[in-house]
C-alpha cells in the first residue's frame, strides 16, 4: 500500500533517513518538511526530492572543479544547501494528486472501523 502522511514530523524523519551527502548548515528539515509544496508528497516522493537536492549539490561541484582534477567517489566535501533544495522542488512534483489523497483517506477510515 501507498505510504501518505500528512504529518510534518513523518516528512521530516524520511527527509532525515534519506540525506547523504551531509546537509549545509543552512538546511532545515522540519521546513521543508513543514513545506506547502511537500503536503501531498508520498515516502517515494520525498526520497525523491532529497535525491534531487544531492544531484544538484554534485553539479555545483563537478562545475567549480578543475577539468583536469580527478573526479573521486566520495562525496567528501559536498553539502546539500537549502538553494538545492530550492531547485530540486522546481523539478520534484507529488505523485499524489488531491483527488487520489482523499480517496485514500477516505479508505484508510473505512478500514480503520
Amino acid at each position: 500500500m501507498l505510504w501518505y502522511s500528512k504529518c510534518n514530523t513523518e516528512h521530516s524523519l524520511v527527509l532525515q533517513w534519506g540525506t547523504r551527502p551531509p546537509l549545509g548548515g543552512d538546511v532545515d528539515l522540519k521546513a521543508i518538511a513543514s513545506d506547502q509544496r511537500c503536503d501531498c508528497f508520498t515516502g517515494a516522493d520525498l526520497s525523491a526530492l532529497v535525491r534531487e537536492a544531492s544531484i544538484n549539490a554534485l553539479r555545483q561541484q563537478l562545475s567549480t572543479s578543475p577539468p583536469d582534477s580527478p573526479v573521486s567517489g566520495s562525496s567528501a566535501g559536498i553539502q546539500v544547501s537549502r538553494q538545492h533544495f530550492e531547485t530540486a522542488f522546481q523539478k520534484v512534483r507529488s505523485s499524489v494528486s488531491v483527488k487520489d489523497q482523499i480517496t485514500y483517506e477516505a479508505l484508510r477510515i473505512s478500514l480503520n472501523q
